[in-house]
């Protein structure tokens, strides 16, 4: 742990702090076997914060892993705003029944790779 903050420190990088849950993975044992901490973090150096600073962190609990999903909303703002606007991306679960999900995901499913 020393070495990851070492390594924190020395690139200048900010916790972006969160909202939601106050752990980001749980080991889903019961009663006192029951472990949550928060592992998972967004962090950013002084560049990025000038440049996406209102941005937010959301841990979001899933089904699938005992991981929360950590969600970095950026705000559009002044340049980043553009003529188009982009259709927003949301991960569905189903995908992942999909007999290519694997080879997709891994990237040796990919045409011309």
């Amino acid at each position: 742990m020393d070495g990851f903050r070492d390594t924190v420190d020395y690139c200048g990088f900010s916790d972006l702090s969160y909202k939601g849950l106050p752990y980001t993975w749980d080991n889903r044992r019961e009663d006192s076997q029951n472990v949550k901490v928060r592992l998972d973090r967004g962090l950013a150096d002084e560049a990025w914060l000038d440049m996406f600073g209102e941005s937010s962190v959301t841990h979001v609990q899933t089904t699938e892993s005992d991981h929360c999903a950590v969600l970095v909303h950026i705000p559009r703002s002044g340049s980043l705003q553009g003529g188009r606007r982009g259709k927003l991306f949301r991960y569905e679960n189903m995908w992942q029944r999909h007999h290519l999900y694997n080879d997709t995901v891994t990237g040796d499913g990919m045409v011309g790779a």
